[in-house]
């Protein structure tokens, strides 16, 4: 099966020598690398010399070595970390339009400049202060820093999002917070990107000029044009929760859309001599102009990419593969950029439409084909949704956590709903942007959103529709891929021998999660989290759990979603109680909090805040200290929250030396009981 798609083994490895540099696998030196590339390389060309060209495919274990250094060096040089010291002085180019938020504009931007000197270029983060001015950059942008960048803090939490792997991923390791008189605009920037943005800031306000409602609105620039910012944090949640997050971020749904209609208005053109030519032209000027009104945002370019590597893989010759097409789009781009194989978007894209491709025919064949034209397309878009749903949803849950149940429902109007959009929306787009107001464009457009909104809404509300606090590793999503490749294969080609392996993959995902099961149930854990200026202890018996916090902590849903419940949610723990520091509460004999002390079996932890005055402790006790507090007399366990002064810290760093727990560094768990 895989000598049809010989790129395939060349991209396998390329992809693993990428993963392996950015998981930092193995801790290789680059000139062993180097030394064991030169010598591949002469063994090719001493063959090659000797025109024994037939010998070559004798090499390809050496082949796959090759690719693999390749894609380990390329990801290894490119994301080098760069460090500037204490300069107060940096130059910089905008990468990005600055994006708004609460209290801030964020934008990604890239150093040029330290102390006036030149350096290699490195990405950074940029959060302006709120003030007049920052609206108006745009990419290109060349702007001059009088501020020194902060560190970013990887996770402090068992299973917290590391936010700084996260953005290491996108070659950023610094992030500046910038004050209104801390920067300036040195030079306006030009080129491609710059323009793109304005022509997409000009769609934008043709969208709000002709007077469409707040939500209407709001997902017609998300959708046409690739501007989320005026979405609701609510209407975000019910698409997010109905399945249809996808339909609000332009990416290969829209383009693949587009792709379609450009397709079909095109097809007179191949009964002219060369129209297969111009239809060619024409689709692949078409779908790149989209990218171009939508800000070439990194998920816009990636599907037109994608999109156009697949056509012209179908337009010079009938017998290419498809599948070779993709794998070539996937190839070009992570040479290009590497640790895009990391980016959420780029697995689930092509997780998408390689599930598309091999599945949707395979489902759409299991019945005989609709006589109605209704009905045969109700189920050739329901066969699309759930093949696409089957190979993204071990992604879904190991990212997003949660599992939509009415996915086929919402997507089977979303769809055909997006596609009336699109084909309405980008018409209404350009004769909307001469200041022509065409009624028989704005008023299907409007009442076409408002059924997508209201539908996706409505089954939002529908009780169980989302499965929530669903959570899988590393190695569980890899076995899950496994599980879903072989049975899907085995069913399409009818072989026992691959739903037997599926089965088997099955019952080791299984057999794993009932192993952890079984650890979690014979043993009692003590956490004190790293929540900040708050304080946060979780104690778990068994598969039970009981947070103890301070009631502005708990108030706080994402607070507490993103410091504590991740953990909780990778153990499959979800009997949890709240209780706040400032009550009390009986967990059972002898188990209780009272009087700012928690016994819990045979630990006892005390509380020391505004409200505890005493001073003297036994050396069993653990005093969890919140506050600027006096040395405590007798105490040998000492846990310190955020809350308290730095200095104060310090010198209970060296009175109480080894028994001294700073929270600021990260989380403390004890092992209470284990069978």
């Amino acid at each position: 099966m895989l000598t049809k798609y010989p790129l395939f083994r060349l991209f396998l490895f390329y992809a693993l020598g990428v993963l392996i540099s950015g998981y930092n696998l193995y801790a290789v030196k680059f000139t062993y690398l180097l030394a064991f590339f030169s010598i591949i390389l002469g063994f090719l060309f001493l063959f090659v010399l000797r025109n024994d060209f037939r010998k070559l495919k004798r090499l390809a274990p050496f082949w796959y070595i090759l690719f693999l250094i390749g894609g380990f060096l390329n990801t290894s040089v490119r994301d080098s970390i760069q460090m500037f010291g204490d300069s107060n002085y940096y130059y910089l180019e905008l990468l990005e339009r600055p994006i708004e938020k609460q209290r801030s504009f964020s934008a990604k931007a890239k150093i040029l400049s330290n102390n006036k000197t030149s350096v290699r270029p490195t990405n950074t983060l940029l959060y302006f202060e709120k003030s007049a001015g920052v609206k108006d950059l745009l990419p290109g942008d060349k702007i001059e820093l009088f501020s020194k960048p902060s560190i970013i803090i990887g996770p402090k939490n068992p299973n917290e999002f590391d936010y700084r792997a996260y953005l290491e991923l996108l070659n950023i390791h610094s992030r500046f917070y910038i004050k209104q008189k801390d920067w300036l605009l040195a030079e306006p920037g030009s080129g491609v990107k710059r323009t793109s943005v304005k022509i997409q800031f000009h769609f934008n306000e043709v969208i709000q000029n002709f007077g469409f409602p707040e939500k209407e609105s709001a997902v017609l620039q998300a959708l046409l044009i690739g501007n989320r910012f005026a979405l609701s944090d609510e209407l975000t949640a019910s698409y997010a929760s109905a399945g249809a997050m996808h339909v609000l971020a332009v990416s290969g749904l829209h383009v693949g859309i587009l792709l379609f209609v450009l397709l079909n208005i095109s097809k007179p053109l191949l009964l002219l001599r060369h129209g297969k030519l111009v239809q060619g032209i024409i689709v692949v000027v078409g779908i790149w102009s989209y990218a171009f009104i939508t800000g070439l945002s990194p998920s816009v370019m990636r599907a037109t990419t994608m999109f156009t590597f697949i056509y012209l893989g179908r337009f010079g010759k009938r017998d290419v593969s498809i599948y070779n097409a993709l794998l070539a789009s996937a190839f070009f781009l992570l040479l290009l950029q590497p640790n895009l194989i990391f980016q959420v978007g780029f697995q689930l894209s092509y997780a998408a439409v390689l599930g598309i491709l091999y599945l949707q025919p395979k489902f759409y064949s299991l019945i005989p084909k609709p006589k109605n034209i209704i009905l045969d397309k109700v189920w050739a878009i329901t066969c699309v949704s759930f093949a696409a749903q089957l190979a993204t949803f071990p992604f879904s849950i190991y990212y997003f956590h949660q599992f939509p149940l009415l996915f086929l429902f919402s997507n089977l109007i979303v769809i055909v709903v997006t596609y009336a959009i699109m084909v309405f929306g980008l018409f209404f787009l350009f004769i909307g942007s001469i200041g022509v107001f065409v009624p028989v464009t704005y008023n299907p457009l409007h009442y076409l959103v408002w059924v997508m909104n209201y539908s996706v809404q409505f089954i939002q509300g529908i009780p169980n529709s989302v499965v929530y606090e669903l959570s899988i590793g590393r190695l569980e999503l890899i076995l899950l891929y496994i599980t879903i490749t072989l049975m899907s294969i085995g069913l399409v080609q009818k072989s026992f021998k691959l739903l037997s392996s599926a089965l088997a993959f099955l019952l080791i995902l299984l057999t794993f999660n009932v192993w952890e099961n079984k650890q979690l149930e014979h043993s009692s854990e003590l956490t004190f989290y790293s929540v900040g200026n708050n304080t946060a202890i979780g104690f778990r018996r068994g598969k039970e759990v009981v947070l103890f916090a301070d009631s502005t902590f708990l108030m706080n849903e994402s607070k507490m979603k993103f410091h504590i419940m991740h953990h909780l949610w990778s153990q499959n723990l979800k009997d949890l109680k709240l209780v706040s520091l400032e009550s009390e509460f009986e967990l059972g004999t002898n188990e209780m909090y009272r009087n700012k002390t928690l016994y819990l079996e045979n630990q006892k932890v005390r509380i020391v805040d505004s409200a505890f005055n005493q001073s003297e402790f036994n050396q069993d006790d653990i005093v969890v200290l919140t506050l600027n507090t006096k040395v405590l007399k007798g105490a040998m366990n000492i846990i310190a929250s955020s809350s308290a002064p730095f200095s104060v810290k310090q010198k209970w760093k060296e009175h109480y030396s080894d028994a001294f727990v700073d929270l600021d560094e990260g989380f403390y768990s004890i092992l209470l009981n284990k069978d």
